[in-house]
């Protein structure tokens, strides 16, 4: 058995979630089994365009240290986000990329299949909580058939 959980696999590029897919199918024995999720069409549709700054002056997130935090959330075609935030320390500037891909259903169910895996139940998250549009994530529970 896999999992790959916290919507980590939609941080990847398409290629490398194909390679991903192709790694871990060939990892499992038949009869093998992963579970993933992702962050869902829904969620994609809630996020805002937005800029704006903090300042933080204890700490916190980003660094221990007093810092002021730039932000930057974009929406891309095909259902991809960036949230930049760029940190400012006394010190030190450091920006931060966070790219996260979006799915709908169908197009997680065609890209998981495209990788030999068959689709053993789809669920609103890795607790097996039934799917409903308005969820934030999916979750795919999958097998390697042979």
């Amino acid at each position: 058995m896999a999992l790959l959980i916290y919507c980590d696999y939609g941080a990847l590029a398409p290629a490398d979630r194909s390679k991903l897919l192709f790694n871990i199918w060939n990892s499992l024995k038949n009869g093998g089994m992963l579970l993933l999720d992702v962050f869902s069409q829904y969620k994609f549709d809630q996020f805002k365009e937005e800029q704006y700054w903090s300042l933080h002056e204890n700490g916190g997130f980003w660094s221990g240290d007093s810092y002021a935090a730039i932000v930057r959330n974009l929406k891309y075609p095909n259902r991809v986000t960036l949230e930049q935030t760029t940190v400012v320390t006394e010190d030190k500037i450091a920006t931060y990329n966070i790219w996260h891909q979006f799915f709908t259903a169908e197009s997680l169910i065609e890209e998981v299949s495209a990788a030999g895996f068959t689709v053993k139940g789809i669920y609103n998250d890795v607790s097996g909580e039934a799917g409903t549009e308005e969820s934030q994530t999916i979750a795919i529970w999958l097998e390697k058939q042979i």
